[in-house]
């Protein structure tokens, strides 16, 4: 009874790793500057949040100024949808029947939802997906956390593009495990999570 159990549910949570813990503690202890601020201390946070940004950048195919840190997931897939429907003239959102609670709350929050459904595999099912002019943004999951599928984005985003519509991709599930670029697969708003690759909870 009194031994510890094997943790194995790493696409729920991973632990920090001990190289993500190293280059963590100068910035929890010494290094304390606001990166707003002007002073040498400020400028040395601000150099170390434009570096952070560039490795997210590199690891999505994206641009530095293209990456927006958050407090997680959940904020991201939040501003994420609802700022695309509030940025639009349309009102709906699409998002697959299988999204994660955090994707299906934001799409309720911002509109009339529609539901895509998948295949027997998990993956969205592309023989039955309509995108329409009513769309302001379609929201599809890279990879899913449960069978594993990953979606044919790529194509998805030739349906959002053919009718201008936004593509939101939460990849807590992909990114850090498989390539991912953004431009390739034509993904306009794309969701990372750190602590699913390793890193902290909390961006």
């Amino acid at each position: 009874m009194g031994k510890t159990p094997i943790y194995l549910d790493h696409n729920a949570t991973t632990p920090v790793s001990p190289t993500v813990l190293d280059e963590m503690l100068p910035w929890l202890s010494r290094a304390f500057g606001n990166p707003s601020s002007g002073h040498f201390y400020g400028k040395q946070a601000k150099q170390a949040v434009l570096e952070a940004r560039a490795r997210v950048a590199l690891l999505i195919g994206a641009q530095p100024d293209e990456v927006v840190f958050t407090s997680g997931g959940t904020e991201s897939n939040h501003l994420a949808i609802l700022g695309s429907v509030r940025a639009s003239a349309r009102d709906r959102v699409l998002v697959s029947v299988v999204e994660h609670p955090a994707t299906m709350s934001a799409a309720e929050a911002a509109g009339p939802v529609d539901r895509a459904d998948v295949d027997g595999r998990g993956s969205l099912d592309l023989d039955v997906l309509r995108v329409t002019d009513r769309h302001a943004v379609v929201s599809v999951m890279h990879a899913n956390n449960e069978p594993g599928a990953v979606n044919d984005l790529a194509a998805v985003s030739q349906r959002c593009r053919a009718v201008g519509a936004t593509l939101h991709s939460d990849a807590a599930q992909s990114a850090g495990k498989i390539p991912i670029d953004v431009d390739a697969m034509g993904v306009d708003l794309l969701t990372v999570v750190g602590h699913k690759m390793y890193g902290p909870k909390g961006v």
